[in-house]
């Protein structure tokens, strides 16, 4: 996967983003790239793929403005998380890239459309796998 640093891609805020397979990384990320981010980045890559690239964006958005109301009823304290922020995290494609991005082999072994069974469910952060204490940093060399 392609990373292209610059001020513009994403929005300020954001660390990174996965547009149709090429990754944006704000300029001040620069050799933060986590190898937990990357695979993250990369689930999306291969559901681009699953959808041919043009449908992604358009379920993406759809997904997300559908879970807002769902959201409102789901939040919960302990989860410390904005309505939009919940409704974030629901998206189906979303959930299927948190839940697996500490499993560095999972793109070996994921199947096309995995996505397609958190359509249906909110977001559970006791689902995500703990952080752990270290984050392995990428080097510009092993991206290629």
């Amino acid at each position: 996967m392609k990373v292209i640093y610059n001020s513009i891609i994403p929005f300020p805020g954001f660390a990174y983003m996965n547009l149709f397979g090429v990754l944006f990384g704000r300029n001040e990320c620069k050799n933060k790239l986590t190898r937990r981010t990357y695979t993250h980045e990369s689930i999306h890559s291969e559901q681009y793929k699953d959808l041919l690239y043009i449908f992604f964006l358009p379920l993406y958005l759809l997904e997300w403005v559908i879970k807002i109301p769902f959201s409102w009823f789901y939040k919960k304290k302990k989860y410390g998380r904005t309505i939009s922020k919940v409704a974030y995290r629901s998206i189906s494609f979303e959930q299927e890239a948190f839940y697996n991005q500490y499993d560095y082999d999972y793109l070996n072994k994921r199947k096309r459309f995995a996505w397609v069974k958190y359509i249906f469910t909110m977001y559970d952060p006791d689902k995500e796998v703990p952080r752990t204490g270290y984050e392995e940093y990428l080097s510009p060399e092993n991206l290629k």
